[in-house]
Parts: C-alpha cells; sequence; structure tokens
C-alpha cells in the first residue's frame, strides 16, 4: 500500500502469472467479505500490479486481493 495523495491510494500486489483476481474494499473490515465492493479485476502478470482508488474520500479504507 502506498500514501493517499489527495483522493488517491495505490496498493500494490503480485500473485502467481496467469491467475485471476479481484480487489475489494470496504469501510468496515468486519463485514463478510460478500458484501466488500469489488473495486477492479484482472489476471497476474510478472510484474507487480498497482491498483490506485481513485475515488478514496474516506479516512478508513480497508482493501483485500483475493484470488482463486
Amino acid at each position: 500500500c502506498g500514501p493517499l495523495v489527495g483522493s488517491s491510494f495505490p496498493v500494490t500486489f503480485s500473485g502467481p502469472n496467469n491467475q485471476s483476481y479481484h480487489v475489494l474494499g470496504s469501510t468496515n473490515v468486519a463485514l463478510p467479505m460478500a458484501q466488500w465492493r469489488v473495486l477492479a479485476s484482472g489476471t497476474f502478470a510478472e510484474s507487480p500490479v498497482t491498483y490506485t482508488d481513485s475515488s478514496a474520500t474516506n479516512a478508513v479504507m480497508f482493501y483485500r486481493v483475493v484470488s482463486p
């Protein structure tokens, strides 16, 4: 993760090549994962992935990266 700059917050992560992933976000870390909002989806490649939450206006936001 990175620092909040204005209303953007970068999250960098990596995983196995050709594996799919979803970036989930929530303002409540205790919510069941099924209630977290899907922010982005993709497939891992050789380089790390950086997702930037460009609407990060909440003082507290939690992120999860899930991959099957």
